[in-house]
């Protein structure tokens, strides 16, 4: 399903994050950092903290007070929202929670330009966050019982992110989207949730192109959310064998461009919501701001699964939601 916005542009933006992730490539971008508790005495009181202050700086960066937003758009992967919704607690802002496990920024922009097709004064506030501990416990193992995991797996970033959307001009516009299809990869293992989330990206990108009568050729760069180094291949793979394409030369995953190798237990890459969007509105922002990349296609990729599914034996479900960006004239 193709979307197109009238008036989607990215403004002013906040990143929270650990030391872990101010060790990485990212840390010129990165607003304030915390240790893994912030100051708390749980891990996820540090990660609603850090939600509440991306959202917080967000209104100091674009001279806004709260009570001039019209919502606030996002999601994270704790149970029912529960980050998000507390970090919102004293706002008094209207929030819409959505959920897309690591592809739900995408979809809060999505929804936040289908609100902005319906009124172009409004400013809307996207936001999402994770937590290593937090996600380990949720959907592995606590990281104090000291299992073992597979090359496969990821390293979920801990920190939070959030922008202003508005419909009057900022540097870098969302041209449309391209909303995912729900894709059963036949696996279980949350060890590798990569190759759950990886024909998901493929199908959503044969998609995009075939509704915007696009080809790959009209992107500076097309991007994926969190496959990892492994599921990344796969995606690769896939799109050579099914549909004889190629776009090595033009790809990146954003599991990669975090981290870069400076912790020896990455495994495969970062993972969480904050992996797409911290990269998407640090570098990606910025070489569409300074015209060094005209059009960006990010495909934030999601795991969809919980204990329950788990427990009744469902395998993990892939999702796939696309946004097309361009450096505004």
């Amino acid at each position: 399903m193709k979307i197109e916005f009238d008036n989607l542009y990215i403004g002013s933006s906040s990143i929270i994050a650990s030391t872990e992730e101010k060790k990485g490539k990212l840390s010129n971008y990165i607003d304030k950092v915390y240790d893994s508790f912030a100051g708390e005495d749980t891990y996820f009181k540090a990660q609603v903290k850090m939600a509440r202050e991306s959202i917080k700086n967000v209104l100091k960066k674009n001279n806004l007070k709260k009570e001039e937003i019209d919502a606030v758009l996002g999601g994270d992967l704790t149970e029912c929202l529960a980050a998000t919704s507390l970090s919102l607690k004293t706002s008094k802002i209207p929030f819409i929670g959505l959920y897309s496990a690591c592809a739900s920024f995408n979809l809060a922009i999505i929804i936040g330009g289908l609100l902005l097709n319906n009124n172009k004064k409004l400013k809307l506030i996207v936001t999402t966050s994770s937590h290593n501990k937090v996600s380990e416990k949720e959907f592995r193992n606590p990281t104090e019982y000291g299992a073992p995991k597979k090359l496969t797996s990821s390293y979920t970033v801990t920190g939070a992110v959030s922008t202003l959307l508005k419909g009057t001009k900022t540097p870098v516009r969302v041209v449309c989207a391209t909303i995912g299809r729900i894709i059963d990869a036949k696996t279980d293992d949350n060890g590798n949730m990569g190759n759950a989330m990886a024909p998901a990206a493929v199908d959503t990108l044969i998609r995009h192109l075939k509704d915007t009568k696009k080809d790959i050729k009209d992107y500076d760069l097309i991007l994926t959310g969190d496959l990892g180094s492994y599921a990344s291949k796969v995606f690769l793979d896939l799109l050579k064998e099914k549909y004889n394409i190629n776009i090595k030369n033009k790809y990146k995953d954003c599991a990669s461009m975090i981290y870069e190798g400076e912790k020896e237990d990455l495994y495969a890459g970062s993972s969480g919501p904050t992996t797409s969007s911290m990269v998407l509105l640090s570098t990606i922002y910025d070489l569409l701001k300074t015209k060094k990349l005209n059009r960006v296609l990010l495909l934030a990729t999601g795991a969809l699964f919980s204990k329950i599914s788990v427990d009744q034996k469902e395998g993990i479900l892939g999702i796939c939601h696309a946004i097309e960006l361009e450096s505004v004239k």
